[in-house]
Parts: C-alpha cells; sequence; structure tokens
C-alpha cells in the first residue's frame, strides 16, 4: 500500500501472500494476479479518498 494507514498492511498481505507465498513459491495464473493487482489499485484509489 501507498502509506502505512492502520490495516492497510494487512489488506495488501491477504491479496499478496497467496499468490507469492515466497520467494520459490509463486502462483502462475496471470489472472489472479491481474485481479490482485486490480484490488490493491482500488484500496489505494479509497485511502486517498479518505484522507
Amino acid at each position: 500500500m501507498v502509506s502505512p494507514e492502520p490495516g492497510q498492511a494487512d489488506g495488501a498481505m491477504k491479496e499478496v501472500v497467496p499468490l507469492a507465498g515466497s520467494w520459490t513459491h509463486w502462483a502462475t495464473d496471470p489472472a489472479a494476479f491481474e485481479k490482485a493487482r486490480t484490488r490493491l489499485a482500488e484500496a489505494i484509489v479509497n485511502a486517498k479518498k479518505s484522507k
């Protein structure tokens, strides 16, 4: 996330960890990465609107 607001890091981790659980184990589904990217972008935009 862009700023370390309370709860934002947790939200980002919920999107990222299933796709990249470690440096050597990554998801291979491009659609899953696109879905996570979209959700993270929405979270960033919504956080900026909330300020």
